[in-house]
């Protein structure tokens, strides 16, 4: 299960995590699983693993998920290195360049697909999640305005199906370890 916060969680080995899984209790979760996936991801950001401490923490930069569900006519690969290629040119580009802290693409696996059902859950959807970093929103709102960036996410659009079951949004992240 990924959050979004500074990586993706792995769980060694996969036993624990198969172990924290309890008896399927649909009835606990009621409709509000219609449309829920739930993967388990390896982020693109390579980072070594933290170590875990019993804190909790608020980030005081500025997030923007994006949560891209893949296009039917595009294999998940395709899709993912399609946004890479995207996203490194407009990172590039020099309203751009320098403002942002980092971006991270959290990149699906199938490694416990087989037992999301006995959490009473939809199998998962092959789905591409961005996490952008900056310092200020007023940042991401000057890039999000520029010309040059805008011909772009169209351009992507109209070739790959960029906007397709696509959702944006800024994001509050709480990291909470331990």
């Amino acid at each position: 299960m990924c959050s979004f916060s500074s990586s993706c969680h792995r769980f060694e080995p996969m036993t624990h995590l198969l172990s924290i899984m309890p008896i399927p209790r649909s009835a606990l979760f009621g409709s509000a699983l219609r449309g829920t996936s739930i993967y388990v991801c390896t982020s693109k950001d390579n980072l070594p693993q933290p170590q875990i401490y019993h804190t909790m923490s608020r980030q005081n930069t500025f997030s923007v998920v994006g949560v891209m569900k893949v296009p039917t006519h595009l294999t998940k690969d395709d899709f993912e290195k399609k946004v890479e290629t995207l996203l490194d040119t407009i990172f590039e580009l020099p309203i751009a360049k320098g403002k942002l802290i980092k971006y991270e693409m959290f990149i699906q696996t199938t490694h416990i697909d087989d037992h999301i059902p006995h959490l009473g859950l939809p199998q998962p959807q092959p789905t591409l999640v961005v996490r952008e970093e900056w310092e200020h929103a007023d940042q991401v709102v000057a890039v999000m305005q520029h010309a040059e960036v805008r011909k772009l996410v169209h351009a992507a659009n109209k070739e790959f199906g960029f906007h397709l079951d696509s959702c944006w949004f800024a994001a509050d992240v709480v990291t909470k370890e331990g």
